[in-house]
């Protein structure tokens, strides 16, 4: 009977352990130890048990027995494997944005210019601009110097030594290219607070930037913002302007903000504004220095200086000496970069004789912006001139550039000569007209649109 029961418990325990195998099987179990990816076993148990004498039998137990080992679909089946994540493009660094921006020396309408300029109706300084355009609409931005401010309503036309422009001069620099005008100079005081409120209306009114005159403290604080824009890329240009002095002509008391003087606190303290309000680059245009000199002085040299070591203005372009000086890179800089510096451009049109005094540089300051931030690459320059005897035309010369207007072909050559001996070797010439990069140009208003401003009494 031992023996017996023996049988029969193994009889028993083989059969639960089937059930119990075909069960699991159904469910999906696959063995930890299984190799995935091999062949299923599908070859039938056999079994020779014997069956028990006890009533209850196992009779179903044969036909368990082979289903334990059928293959059950998805039982021994792999587990799927994690997925590869699709391939993703590096995302490239955006093209580097590069723009132009131009600067000129002094807009200075003697009697004789505004003459040229008459017409049966009033002025019009679009022909005496305008064949420099094409020099000027290259660049991305095109900035001047004002030297001197409008009539304001109801005062007549005067020239020198206390000015008042007639207000065509704006919409006359406005078509022929020009995006804005630096306003602090020694004359910018001549016409007292309604000089500076009409020369900051007129050319607000014809979306043209302005720096140096303000209409509040508040408007004082604030850098003229040009806005360039490509794509989905910005460059944000500041631009200020200050001034030594307004010859004996004192600031208002009750607007000590009217007109920016060339103090270097103050000139940092805007700088540093003006980055926070968005500006990538600071440009920076001053009146300063003895005039008549073609080498910078002493103290125009240790402001230059003191300017760099601010570490906040890209670059430096000065005025009122109305000849030229020359072009260097000082150290300092935004970034320990070193900063160009243009000492002086002299005039851009003026009634002054000598040839020195009738030829000025335009300076280009081209800029880039990368993955590095925002800098000057380099300053060039080109030469220009006014031809006096000819209507006060302005002309780009260079060194086989010929006639200009009633200017003959040695004349031309020897005032470009005499320019590129004092501007120096550290800055490259521009030989030709700049190209726009194509970049949307904003004029950030600084203060609310007036209305224009009736045109001045003839």
């Amino acid at each position: 009977m031992k023996t017996q029961r023996s049988k029969f418990s193994l009889t028993w325990l083989l059969g639960v352990t089937a059930i119990t195998l075909s069960l699991i099987g159904v469910a999906g179990y696959v063995s930890p130890t299984a190799s995935f990816g091999a062949e299923p076993k599908s070859t039938p148990v056999e079994t020779t048990l014997a069956a028990p004498t006890s009533p209850k039998t196992f009779t179903e137990l044969p036909l368990l027995i082979p289903l334990a080992a059928t293959t059950v679909p998805g039982a021994n089946l792999a587990p799927p494997q994690p997925q590869e994540p699709e391939p993703v493009e590096p995302k490239l660094p955006p093209e580097p944005m590069t723009a132009t921006i131009a600067f000129a020396g002094d807009v200075l309408l003697h009697t004789a210019v505004d003459n040229s300029a008459r017409t049966s109706k009033g002025y019009n300084f679009v022909p005496l601009l305008s064949p420099i355009s094409d020099w000027i609409n290259g660049a991305d931005v095109a900035i001047c110097q004002l030297e001197v401010p409008l009539a304001p309503p109801g005062k007549p036309i005067r020239t020198y030594p206390i000015f008042a422009a007639p207000s065509q001069i704006i919409p006359g620099l406005a078509k022929t290219g020009w995006d804005g005008c630096a306003t602090a100079t020694n004359h910018s005081l001549d016409q007292g607070w309604d000089g500076v409120k009409t020369t900051v209306n007129a050319l607000t009114a014809n979306q043209m930037g302005n720096s140096g005159m303000a209409l509040s403290a508040s408007d004082a604080e604030a850098a003229q913002l040009y806005r360039l824009e490509s794509g989905d890329q910005t460059l944000t240009i500041a631009h200020l302007s200050t001034s030594y002095g307004f010859n004996g002509f004192q600031l208002p008391k009750d607007k000590p903000w009217a007109v920016a003087k060339n103090n270097v606190k103050q000139i940092t303290k805007r700088a540093k504004a003006a980055r926070a309000a968005g500006a990538d680059i600071v440009l920076l245009s001053v009146h300063y220095g003895p005039e008549y000199v073609t080498k910078p002085s002493s103290a125009q040299q240790d402001f230059v200086k003191a300017i760099a070591k601010t570490g906040e203005i890209d670059a430096f372009i000065g005025g009122h000496p109305h000849v030229v000086q020359p072009i260097a890179k000082v150290p300092g800089g935004v970034g320990g970069r070193g900063m160009w510096v243009a000492y002086s451009l002299g005039n851009l049109i003026s009634n002054m004789t000598q040839p020195l005094r009738e030829t000025g540089l335009v300076a280009y300051v081209h800029l880039v912006k990368d993955t590095d931030g925002a800098r000057v690459a380099e300053m060039t320059w080109s030469v220009v001139t006014v031809d006096r005897h000819g209507g006060h035309k302005l002309y780009m010369i260079g060194a086989k550039s010929g006639k200009a207007g009633k200017l003959s072909a040695t004349e031309t050559a020897s005032r470009y000569r005499a320019i590129k001996r004092i501007v120096g070797t550290a800055a490259a010439e521009q030989k030709r007209q700049p190209t726009p990069s194509g970049a949307t140009l904003t004029v950030v208003p600084r203060s609310p649109t007036p209305s224009p401003s009736p045109p001045a009494p003839s």
